[in-house]
């Protein structure tokens, strides 16, 4: 007889009654999940925390006190197995690097669809981090941006090109792949080296995994 799958335990805290109530209800729809611990301020959650050691702390963002990040920083420190799930009311920039910051694993904007918890929880259980939809898009956004500013001089055919350059092909295959000829390649290559002050493929690609233009696992 095969035994029955162990649960995922959750304290859960939040200085809200009506919030505290809807995530145990919200919890209450999936068997595998057991709240073994409910606190209204992060001191308590911390000490409910390291004497239950549950699986996950579902935290807001704001409470009494300590505030959701400041513990979530010290039971990453002391408590790494525990995943810590914020709830949180606020999309701006300061928020979601602190969160980054404090080790926590998923970021959950109160006023989306309570289900976005359920999903954010399946995601904490594999190992993954979550962060609502819009946060997801505005940190994009925010990456796309520190990269175009991490190459000012280039255009955006100049950084084609020095990708595929830092991908180990030869200019005769980006003139092919790009539909050019061989000489315009070159000229690029000249024309990139000039800009960034480099003198060897090597140093482009250097320059270009230092710059995430490629992941290093191509190297």
């Amino acid at each position: 007889m095969n035994a029955a799958p162990q649960k995922v335990s959750i304290v859960i805290a939040d200085d809200h009654p009506m919030m505290l109530m809807g995530v145990r209800a919200l919890l209450s729809t999936e068997p595998r999940y057991e709240i073994v611990g409910e606190a209204t301020n992060a001191e308590d959650a911390i000490a409910m925390a390291k004497r239950l050691a549950p699986n996950i702390v579902v935290m807001d963002i704001s409470l009494p006190g300590m505030n959701g990040l400041e513990a979530a920083g010290l039971l990453r420190r002391d408590m790494p197995s525990v995943k810590v799930v914020i709830l949180s009311m606020y999309e701006e920039h300061e928020y979601v690097m602190s969160f980054i910051r404090s080790g926590a694993s998923a970021y959950v904007l109160k006023n989306n669809s309570p289900q976005e918890l359920l999903v954010a929880l399946d995601a904490v259980e594999k190992g993954q981090a979550y962060f609502s939809p819009s946060i997801s898009g505005k940190l994009l956004k925010e990456r796309q941006g520190q990269l175009k500013e991490a190459l000012p001089v280039l255009n955006d055919r100049e950084r084609e090109v020095l990708t595929l350059l830092a991908e180990g092909m030869l200019s005769r295959e980006i003139a092919a792949k790009l539909c050019l000829s061989s000489r315009t390649i070159q000229k690029y290559r000249e024309n990139i080296m000039a800009k960034l002050g480099l003198h060897t493929v090597a140093d482009l690609t250097r320059y270009a995994i230092s710059h995430k233009l490629i992941p290093l696992d191509k190297h």
